[in-house]
């Protein structure tokens, strides 16, 4: 155990079966509600990382746009130099 991140999560992981020992008996009696919230978590969790994953990167450089910026700027200087 020399990384903090994997004493971290053991300790999260302790904390949180502590705690589901202590509200475990007190939430058999309300089932239903609490499946109701667990599934409306779980939903809002896949949908989320359905919307994580749609996301498109940028471009990784403007080299792209460099020759459209260069075309425009030699419209609109042919343009000025009509006039």
């Amino acid at each position: 155990m020399r990384r903090p991140r994997t004493r971290l999560l053991l300790v999260a992981i302790a904390v949180a079966l502590l705690w589901l020992g202590l509200v475990l008996p007190h939430l058999l009696d309300a089932w239903a509600p609490v499946l109701a919230f667990i599934g409306i978590v779980v939903a809002a969790a896949w949908g989320w990382g359905k919307v994580a994953q749609a996301k498109v990167p940028a471009p990784a450089s403007s080299e792209a746009e460099a020759p459209a910026v260069a075309d425009a700027d030699a419209a609109t200087e042919q343009k000025l130099a009509d006039r």
